[in-house]
């Protein structure tokens, strides 16, 4: 076609590692907020891994998402474990099927209030997460910690793979205020491109196909390589925007905490193997420290809230 490739893979950190290590920490958290819930409600549940884990110390849960094939494996998993206290639903976060006062603990976890279905309406799921708790109930977010280092990045470059194996090409520009916008690109089948990308050693994950491959554009890619899809939008939060976001929302006796900073420092220091070894008495000591409402740092932030 005429035409160079001209880009640069930046070396990308080992995501399984740290996804793990996160996991363990957010999963001591949780588990100090939803211990012994009479009910507890997942808004953006996925597959349902979180609240099958929890079954056992809960009178009973529903998981909530958009996804029906997420929905499906959540009831497929459920059935396999014999788990009979926890249900799946195909519904809208912004538009909760359940009663008012329905459930003692409600979880909005993994970015759910950042996605670009949600943009503009984070508000809206709020105000339902509030309305279906019973008085005295526990609202429980987790999202991307905006102050961490995203908001210092204003640009991402990156190819992302296909659960099918194509490839999307995406632009992002980010704000200091939160604000992410991703102008994203189908890669043409058959071209040089293409050919590179099928050749590139991508980051490992538990995602599968999944994965991002980080990227320098040194020069605009050939427009006849990549086809325009979508521009995508995603809302972003700082500890102290998710704090005043919740108590806007009429939440009392907010908690937002930063975690993950020690997974972070290993990765930073190139020591994430030589420390695999104590990875969980790390993770579980990071827990207990911000668990009892200690200040945390890291990529990642936890918050609780009560109705009242």
């Amino acid at each position: 076609m005429g035409h160079e490739l001209n880009v640069k893979v930046v070396p990308s950190l080992p995501t399984e590692l740290d996804f793990r290590w996160y996991e363990e920490i957010r999963s001591e958290l949780l588990r100090r907020a939803v211990q012994g819930a009479a009910s507890v409600l997942d808004v953006g549940c996925g597959a349902g891994d979180v609240l099958l884990s929890f079954a056992p110390a809960i009178g009973y849960g529903l998981g909530i998402d958009r996804s029906l094939s997420d929905i499906e494996k959540g009831g497929g998993k459920a059935s396999e474990q014999s788990v009979r206290n926890v249900a799946f639903l195909c519904a809208d976060a912004a538009d909760l099927p359940a009663e008012d006062g329905s459930f003692s603990v409600v979880l909005c976890l993994g970015d759910v209030l950042s996605y670009s279905n949600l943009y503009g309406r984070w508000r809206r799921v709020l105000a339902e997460m509030r309305r279906v708790l019973v008085v005295g109930g526990t609202a429980v977010a987790h999202c991307m910690n905006w102050t961490w280092e995203y908001q210092a990045s204003p640009y991402w470059t990156h190819f992302c793979r296909e659960a099918d194996g194509s490839y999307v090409f995406c632009r992002v520009r980010r704000t200091a205020s939160g604000c992410e916008t991703s102008r994203n690109f189908a890669v043409v089948r058959g071209t040089p491109l293409y050919d590179w990308l099928s050749a590139q050693q991508w980051p490992a994950s538990r995602t599968g196909n999944r994965t991002a491959l980080t990227v320098i554009e040194n020069e605009p890619l050939p427009k006849e390589w990549v086809h325009y899809r979508e521009t995508s939008r995603h809302r972003n939060f700082t500890s102290g925007g998710l704090a005043r976001a919740l108590r806007s929302a009429g939440f009392a006796e907010v908690w937002v905490t930063a975690f993950g900073a020690s997974c972070d420092i290993a990765c930073k220091a190139g020591e994430l193997e030589a420390v695999e070894p104590l990875r969980h008495r790390l993770a579980a000591a990071e827990a207990a420290l911000i668990g009892a409402h200690r200040e945390g740092s890291g990529p990642w932030l936890f918050a609780t809230a009560q109705k009242v």
